[in-house]
């Protein structure tokens, strides 16, 4: 009986391990939120993306924050997303209005790249 005990108490201390990392993600803050740009300028991540959105590179913008999503802290992920859809409603209508980015598709976005799975 003490062998199933101690197996179930190390494996929920392993899963408990588990959760906290992913919900805490303690990574190296030097490795975290820099990255190279296509010139190697290494770079914020929030800078990065900023540099995205004004060159109007959206599909790269989507793929950077998707690689990102499973490095990062749920609340850094989030805050990564809502800075680029803030970066997105604040682009001038006529570049908002020339790719189809009314409210409807930047709220769907949106919850796209905050789907976890």
């Amino acid at each position: 009986m003490a062998f199933k005990d101690t197996f179930t108490f190390d494996h929920s201390k392993s899963l408990g391990d588990v959760l906290k990392k992913i919900l805490t993600k303690d990574n190296d803050q030097a490795e975290l939120g820099k990255i190279k740009d296509e010139n190697g300028n290494v770079l914020p991540y929030d800078t990065y993306l900023d540099q995205l959105i004004s060159q109007e590179e959206f599909e790269t913008a989507h793929q950077f924050i998707n690689d990102f999503k499973f490095q990062l802290s749920l609340h850094d992920h989030t805050v990564l997303v809502n800075q680029y859809i803030n970066g997105l409603y604040d682009l001038d209508p006529a570049i908002r209005e020339r790719n189809d980015l009314g409210e409807q598709q930047l709220e769907a976005i949106r919850t796209r790249l905050n789907d976890i799975l």
